[in-house]
């Protein structure tokens, strides 16, 4: 297969001719390119982001604190 285009139809036409009698026109088809190393990279780059987003999570999360600390400090002084 050239193109991931038509890959779906491919499988399910491939489906009707060794299994006769179901219809396998609804099922849902996930096709996996296989793209070797490249693949582990986006896998990684991705988990990476995933991670960073959860970082800049926690960030805002702690630095919303801190805020609230300061705001408290400064109220308490006067």
């Amino acid at each position: 297969m050239r193109t991931l285009e038509k890959a779906r139809q491919q499988v399910i036409d491939y489906y009707d001719t060794i299994v006769s009698g179901v219809d396998h026109s609804d099922w849902d088809v996930v096709v996996v390119p296989d793209i070797g190393e490249l693949g582990d990279e986006v896998a990684n780059a991705r988990q990476a982001m995933e991670e960073a987003a959860e970082a800049g999570r926690e960030a805002a999360k702690w630095t919303r604190g801190q805020r609230g600390r300061v705001q408290e400090s400064s109220t308490g002084s006067q």
